[in-house]
């Protein structure tokens, strides 16, 4: 109901650097692009209704497909999908191509799903981010958030956690449930061995 307050200014500041980013990426692309010219000039040749637009698409998959497997003619590393070009089979391919791509696609994502998005979603009345929070939103009964999902916002980029500020006069404070349902459960069952491993601090987990 409060909201979440938004520092517009670093938003701001953010998506002009992460733009730039995507473009260093983008070239970056290109340059390894440029590397099989000859082998791409030559799939046209032979393929006049080949599907590659002029430069090469970095953002369609079509287009990387055809660059990997019928130009590059990299052999399929997963059997259900032998044209694929997710993160996980990019990543199991030794190409620099790969690599160039991967790099694109992470600083887009960032882009489209947290520095670009989270402007968008700002209540213009209140200036700040009103998210929903469902007691029972996901399918293990645990909590959940969405539109947009405040949970979700990546720990690794310090960064984007900069866009969210406390009001005023106030703090943020992350607290966090530590293996919360096995502590009710050695507490509920009273198992002696589970209840020793916590009075002596030794991972549960590992004692199981």
């Amino acid at each position: 109901d409060t909201g979440i307050s938004f520092d517009h200014e670093m938003a701001e500041k953010l998506s002009n650097k992460y733009h730039e980013k995507l473009k260093q990426k983008e070239e970056k692309f290109y340059q390894v692009c440029a590397m099989y010219s000859e082998e791409i000039e030559q799939y046209k040749q032979r393929n006049p209704a080949h599907k590659l637009s002029d430069p090469i698409n970095v953002a369609s998959p079509t287009q990387i497909a055809i660059l990997l497997y019928d130009i590059l003619k990299e052999k399929p590393v997963d059997k259900k999908s032998p044209r694929g070009t997710g993160e996980e089979i990019l990543s199991k391919i030794k190409n620099p191509l790969c690599k160039a791509v991967l790099e694109y696609r992470e600083v887009a994502k960032l882009i489209s799903t947290y520095i670009d998005k989270m402007v968008q979603v700002v209540n213009p009345k209140t200036g700040r981010i009103h998210a929903n929070f469902n007691q029972y939103g996901a399918d293990t009964g645990r909590f959940s958030s969405s539109e947009p999902n405040m949970q979700n916002i990546p720990s690794h980029n310090k960064e984007i956690r900069q866009m969210f500020t406390a009001s005023k006069g106030h703090v943020l404070l992350s607290s966090d449930y530590s293996a919360q349902e096995p502590r009710l459960t050695a507490h509920m069952c009273q198992d002696q061995k589970m209840l020793k491993a916590y009075q002596q601090g030794k991972d549960l987990y590992t004692e199981v």
